[in-house]
């Protein structure tokens, strides 16, 4: 097999628990002896079992002694305890086990962890290497380096665009500017994240739901929904005050905002005081609140302010074949290309007696 096969599947065991596992990263581990699966895991949640331990366990299940196998596994082993950390060192449990070979994707971004793993598992006399696969472990665990590096929820930046970046439509055809498969895909990003955030102008102007309709909500249930209110008055009608789903509503207010907005039915915990100047503390106070990643769906204002800050990790840009302005022009079989860094649009005018739209 490949030097990438057995990475590839501990990159997909990760993914299973993607979403489930903060504060803690998501992680794959496989065990491979003589060419053959002795035992594979991942991480399930806090307090749960890491990867490496699970797969362990597995090889036990299975009647298989791990014993000189190689470990691949998505992220650097563990080597550390207290500091909060409910489960043992994995660095331990492998060279207990008698692991003869790790190999790990990428290094723990945990100053605690990073290159330390390594070093404890070669001074046990374990061979260690980095890679395959570097970039797809990085990316697994984008969320778990922004909370360690940052200290704030990793962020998605969210928005729908003609080909001009206009984020409206301001004709007959409604307010949609993407496709329907667009807002479909657009509903399954809500699902991968744990909050789904507008600004208060958004909240006056589109009175949004914000629920999630396609996609299957996490064990977590689905996505808060979370308004960046500021201090100025609410509308005490918006849905997300009085829908089935209100209380999966946070705001984040200023101090001393007078009676709470007077939102009916938030009190308590779900509200936030951020005095609009202290960011570090917005992020850690984001974080205890539970809210690891946020997916901001507008509007201009606070996308912009967030931008400003380098509040952002992701960005999930719908782009329609179109132009809202002028004369509303949309393409004909649109094809997107890769060129480079560039994206190369070819259409055909809807129009032309040529255009295979006819």
């Amino acid at each position: 097999m490949s030097s990438t096969f057995w990475m590839d599947r501990a990159l997909s065991l990760a993914r299973r628990g993607r979403g489930l596992t903060a504060p803690n990263p998501a992680v794959g581990a496989v065990l491979v002896k003589d060419g053959r699966l002795v035992g594979e895991g991942w991480h399930r949640g806090p307090g749960q079992p890491h990867a490496e331990a699970e797969a362990l366990a597995d090889a036990r299940r299975r009647g298989r002694d791990p014993r000189g196998a190689t470990l691949w596994v998505t992220l650097e082993p563990c080597c550390h305890e207290g500091g909060g950390k409910r489960t043992p060192p994995c660095t331990k449990a492998l060279v207990e086990a008698g692991v003869a070979e790790v190999r790990a994707a990428v290094a723990d971004p945990n100053p605690r962890v990073s290159g330390q793993g390594q070093a404890f598992l070669e001074s046990a006399g374990i061979r260690f290497s980095w890679g395959p696969r570097a970039e797809e472990g990085r990316e697994l665990i984008a969320d778990f380096t922004t909370w360690i590096r940052s200290s704030r929820p990793f962020i998605t930046l969210k928005w729908a665009q003609d080909l001009a970046g206009e984020l409206r439509y301001p004709g007959p055809e409604g307010p949609w500017i993407s496709g329907p498969e667009s807002r479909v895909r657009a509903h399954r990003l809500r699902a991968e994240h744990d909050a789904v955030v507008v600004g208060a102008g958004t909240l006056r102007t589109d009175d949004p739901e914000l629920t999630l309709r396609h996609g299957e909500p996490g064990p977590g249930g689905p996505p808060r929904r979370l308004v960046w209110a500021g201090s100025e008055p609410l509308p005490a009608g918006a849905r997300l005050f009085t829908d089935d789903f209100r209380s999966q509503t946070w705001l984040i207010v200023r101090p001393g905002t007078p009676a709470r907005l007077q939102a009916p039915g938030l009190v308590g915990s779900r509200f936030l005081e951020w005095d609009g100047q202290n960011w570090d503390r917005l992020g850690r106070d984001l974080l205890a609140a539970g809210f690891s990643r946020l997916l901001v769906e507008g509007g201009p204002t606070l996308v912009a302010s967030l931008r400003a800050q380098g509040w952002w990790d992701l960005s999930a840009v719908f782009t329609a074949p179109r132009w809202v302005g002028g004369p509303g022009l949309a393409l004909a079989s649109p094809q997107w290309t890769s060129v480079g860094k560039d994206i190369l649009l070819e259409g055909w005018n809807p129009e032309a007696s040529c255009s295979p739209a006819w």
